[in-house]
Parts: structure tokens; C-alpha cells; sequence
């Protein structure tokens, strides 16, 4: 069976359940569009639904942000710096997104509760060798995000591990594979902050 993805140079897919039916929706990245292909059952899907954000390189994460049960939609965009937030507003569709600074070859998301308050944050990578740091975003129980926090790692920290609880603090860890710098950094709940 071959579908339309929606565009000719999908970088990312994801699967996730939008609706809220109990089937896998699919999510395909392409640089400067999202689109959701809504499963129809029996392995086929609706033709795809297109989110637009300024064209450049990123990644996106499925996640329930504001905690309402729905599971929300976050791209980063590493040309323009820009952590774009989409809320589903209900059976797969989401309205307009809001947009948080994260600074320029923003390259990676990931979702955790690093602060143990029930509310999903964004730990943020970077694919430049000048940028020795991951940026944490807390969420503010509300489906918004504070300012940037850094965190010293190593350069070109694209790939992110989410740890459920490696020292039993009752809070996520961040580990982190710095490409350019050959080695891995563990970033243990309560570390201390590290200038940019």
C-alpha cells in the first residue's frame, strides 16, 4: 500500500493516537510543514492534514503539554530558533501555534517531567559546535513554557536520552551524545546551571 505523506522530502514520522480512538495516527516531518495522516482503520489512512512553520531544518515530539489528555504537537526549528507548540484541539486537528525562542540550530526535542510536578518540560539539543549546552524548558502547568535554562554538555548534542529515573530522585535525567565532542554527558535532576 503506498499513501500520500502530504510532501516530497519527509524527514521524520511519527505514530500517535490524535484522536483519541485507540488507532495510530501518523505525523510526517518535512522541512517547513507537519502533516497528520489520520488512521481510518484497517490500515489505511485519511489524506493529510498540513500545519505550516517557516521553512528549515528540525524535528518534532508528540506530547500532552497542557495535560488534558490529548497529546499535543512540538517542532523545533533550527533556522529560525523557534520551538513551535500546536495544541490539538480535539479529534487530530490543532490550532495555531505558539512559538518559543530557543536560539538558532535547535536540532532535537524531548519531552520529560525533569522537575517532578506532573508537567511535561522540553530538553533542547543543538547541532553546532559553538553551542556546549542542552537547553531545558519547564513547563508552567499551564501548556506554556519559561525561558531557556543551559545546561553545559558537550558540542553537536543532537542526540537526548530520556532517563524515567536513573538516581532515584524521583525525577527524570537527560543524557546526552556529543557528536563532535566523542564523549556522552549525564545531566543528574538539580545539576547546576551552566552559562550559554
Amino acid at each position: 500500500m503506498v499513501m500520500d505523506s502530504g510532501g516530497s522530502n519527509v524527514e521524520q514520522l511519527l505514530a500517535s493516537d490524535v484522536t483519541g480512538d485507540g488507532k495510530l495516527d501518523l505525523l510526517a516531518w518535512e522541512e517547513g510543514s507537519v502533516h497528520v495522516l489520520i488512521n481510518q482503520g484497517s490500515g489505511s489512512f485519511g489524506a493529510p492534514i498540513s500545519y505550516q512553520v517557516p521553512f528549515g531544518s528540525g524535528r518534532m515530539a508528540v506530547v500532552d503539554v497542557n495535560v488534558d489528555g490529548q497529546p499535543d504537537l512540538v517542532v523545533v526549528n533550527g533556522y529560525v530558533g523557534l520551538v513551535y507548540v500546536f495544541l490539538n484541539q480535539g479529534f487530530g486537528s490543532y490550532g495555531t501555534a505558539r512559538s518559543i525562542d530557543a536560539g538558532v540550530d535547535v536540532a532535537s526535542v524531548s519531552p520529560a517531567d525533569l522537575d517532578g510536578d506532573g508537567w511535561p518540560d522540553l530538553v533542547l539539543g543543538y547541532a553546532n559546535s559553538t553551542k556546549d549546552y542542552v537547553s531545558l524548558l519547564l513547563n508552567q502547568r499551564n501548556g506554556s513554557f519559561g525561558d531557556a535554562l543551559h545546561y553545559r554538555t558537550g558540542s553537536m548534542n543532537t542526540s537526548l536520552l530520556i532517563t524515567p529515573d536513573d538516581n532515584e530522585g524521583g525525577r527524570s535525567d537527560v543524557v546526552a551524545a556529543n557528536a563532535e565532542s566523542g564523549n556522552v554527558t549525564v545531566l543528574i535532576s538539580g545539576c547546576q546551571q551552566a552559562r550559554p
